[in-house]
């Protein structure tokens, strides 16, 4: 034992100096004069008490999961060397992440990391540290999570107390959707005040104009169907519709553009606090502990980016909290599975086939409701009819009725009516920035064919001008509208000839434009600020002047919205509490989670709730924008706490009785 715990503490070590190097490392520095040595000590940028201080904390932190990791690995060496090995590999892709998105974010661009045998071997000595700390840190959390109970066993007593905090978390025990209803609704009254009648973005014109078949700016950027006919598919026409009638109400009822406005952002809130309730009602029928039951319903109402996006004007709203709630229910139907097959007699199955019925239902507002849904939810059902082969008659009727309602709504019904479908563009994003990019940099390799070529589909002339490295959208302002399908397969030519030319500028394009998403650098993900809602309500209100409309905030409210919106993303602003709001560590948890139930063999759970996040997370790197831009992964952060304690709860809890009445938790005994 004391050979044993002195190689921790000799591990310990030597992994702390190695992150230490790899936090202190500046391999950016590049200087090419001098001894070898010299110039790779002076990278380091010296050490100061507060380092030293974090070095005897690194040391500690390593001996303490080296501990932990000694305590509860199996028995069998082969499953912990291949817990090692999953968690290495793992680590080993943080440790690149972290390397290459610093040197993007600093440089933007590779060079820095190779160029020279020194600079090669200092990504090393940075690379080996990162990998130190990601991995022991992964294999701790696998550990971790193996050994964590989240629920409460049948005989555990319920909350006794005068307190006010007893009193609640009884009330949330005891009725547990109204409590947390209810608390949603208390917290966030101040952002409802601050926010009416709404937080605008910039597609909020396209959804309230083309409502009134009045000209937006998407409209202007399509070849229309029928010049006439405004309004198109670039947005889900459903949510226009939804808005529509939102500001037809509020206008008949209430004389009033904001009351329109602020009916759809409360249709919004109070959908999303109802799907919220749900699932911590979920939760405490599976008996997880209330005390986590009430973290997961305070996570809903403070994390800053759940609180700022809450009242946004916006179809990512429905759209995510609609994944969650289809979350659930597949959870509730897998749960069910076990009782179906082994408790057959005590099942009912009509409540079996309402709840399938709700998942097909859910599945369709989600493709209607966000454009590039089709995709994940055809990817989501394909994985979930693979696996779940006793269900794989209903699942595969009800994609393919999805999929049938879809073809007839895009190909039959809208060129009816004349809507025009959605541009091209949208999803040439990565191969219009890596063009743009390109051309920036070897413009005097650029054939005059290649440019001709280049010119029918993006304006070559301010292409490189145009050109942002994080971000698409003025590179795909260029795109020609008429662009016809050869004209599209002759730039994919010249696309293709450039890349066998410079591959490298074309993976420098890409990581410019999405490492944030897999890098903690120092941007955090942005929010709508009020400040920019005015603008855009500006904008509203000057493209529907044939109608009068006028949105607006209350001039009275402005010290008021102000001052709540320094103060809340002042607070998370903060180094621990900052983050809440770093796209690139939601992603990171998400993909070592994956990683752990892959390992664990829990494939019922990497169908029913990995796999649509790791396929939003894919459509996320095919967007205009990086990782800073949070709607992009809105949905993953709002999912992804579900997935997580669903993943975590032991399969022990999730026996369950069916009956006519709905559900009700068997005793463990």
């Amino acid at each position: 034992m004391i050979a044993i715990d002195r190689y921790k503490k000799s591990l310990s070590c030597i992994m702390a100096v190695f992150t230490m190097m790899s936090l202190r490392m500046n391999l950016l520095k590049m200087d090419y004069k001098g001894n070898p040595l010299k110039r790779y000590l002076d990278a380091l940028s010296g050490f100061s008490l507060d380092q030293l201080i974090l070095f005897a904390g690194m040391i500690c932190l390593f001996y303490y999961m080296l501990k932990e990791i000694q305590r509860y690995r199996p028995e069998n060496k082969a499953e912990f060397r291949k817990d090692c090995c999953c968690a290495g590999l793992l680590g080993f892709f943080f440790a690149i992440c972290m390397i290459v998105g610093n040197a993007i974010e600093v440089n933007g661009e590779l060079s820095a990391l190779y160029m020279g045998k020194l600079q090669i071997f200092k990504s090393i000595t940075v690379l080996i540290g990162y990998t130190c700390l990601f991995s022991s840190v992964i294999i701790y959390l696998f550990y971790k999570w193996d050994h964590l109970t989240l629920c409460q066993n049948s005989n555990d007593e319920k909350i006794v107390s005068k307190t006010f905090g007893g009193r609640y978390l009884s009330f949330l025990e005891n009725h547990t959707f109204l409590c947390s209803f209810l608390t949603i609704v208390v917290l966030y009254i101040p952002y409802i005040v601050c926010s009416y009648p709404a937080i605008l973005q910039g597609d909020a014109q396209d959804f309230i104009l083309q409502g009134y078949n009045l000209p937006s700016l998407q409209s202007e950027r399509l070849v229309l169907l029928n010049k006439n006919v405004y309004l198109n598919a670039h947005h889900p026409v459903a949510y226009t519709m939804l808005v529509h009638i939102c500001m037809i109400i509020g206008k008949f009822l209430f004389k009033s553009w904001n009351a329109g406005l602020f009916l759809v952002s409360l249709i919004q809130f109070v959908f999303a606090a109802s799907v919220i309730s749900y699932f911590v009602k979920f939760l405490r029928e599976l008996r997880v502990n209330i005390k986590i039951c009430f973290v997961s319903l305070i996570y809903y109402c403070i994390s800053p980016r759940m609180v700022s996006y809450m009242f946004l004007f916006s179809k990512d709203v429905f759209y995510a909290y609609m994944m969650l709630f289809l979350i659930v229910l597949l959870a509730k139907i897998m749960i069910w599975k076990s009782l179906f097959t082994s408790n057959r007699e005590k099942c009912n199955k009509n409540i079996f086939l309402i709840y399938l019925a709700l998942i097909f239902l859910c599945g369709g507002f989600i493709v209607f409701f966000r454009n590039e849904a089709k995709y994940i939810v055809g990817i989501w059902f394909v994985f979930l009819i693979a696996h779940f082969k006793e269900y794989r008659k209903e699942l595969g009727i009800g994609l393919a009725l999805i999929l049938f309602l879809l073809f007839s709504i895009n190909h039959i019904i809208f060129p009816y009516l004349k809507i025009t479908p959605g541009s091209t563009k949208e999803m040439l994003s990565v191969p219009f920035q890596q063009t743009a990019r390109y051309i920036k940099e070897y413009s005097d390799e650029v054939t005059e064919k290649e440019k001709e070529v280049i010119d029918r589909v993006l304006n070559y002339d301010t292409l490189s001008e145009r050109y942002e490295a994080d971000r698409s959208d003025k590179v795909k302002d260029g795109w020609n509208k008429y662009t016809s399908k050869v004209e599209l397969k002759e730039y994919f030519s010249v696309w293709y000839q450039m890349l066998k030319k410079h591959p490298l500028v074309y993976a420098e394009a890409t990581l410019n434009n999405y490492y944030y998403y897999l890098y903690p650098g120092k941007r955090l993900a942005t929010n709508y600020s009020y400040s920019w809602s005015e603008k855009c309500m500006d904008s509203v209100n000057k493209r529907g002047n044939q109608l009068n409309m006028d949105v607006h905030y209350p001039v009275k409210l402005k010290c008021l919205r102000n001052c709540y919106e320094a103060l809340r993303e002042g607070i998370f602003n903060l180094p621990v509490l900052g983050v809440f709001k770093c796209v690139a560590l939601y992603i990171w948890l998400l993909l070592i989670f994956a990683f752990y139930l892959f390992r664990r063999q829990k494939i019922d759970i990497l169908c029913w709730g990995i796999i649509p996040l790791l396929a939003s997370v894919g459509i996320a790197f095919l967007g205009p924008c990086n990782g800073y831009y949070f709607r992009y992964v809105y949905m993953i952060t709002v999912a992804l706490p579900a997935v997580l304690l669903l993943g975590l709860i032991d399969k022990k809890y999730r026996w369950i009785k069916m009956n006519n009445a709905g559900t009700q938790i068997l005793n463990d005994k």
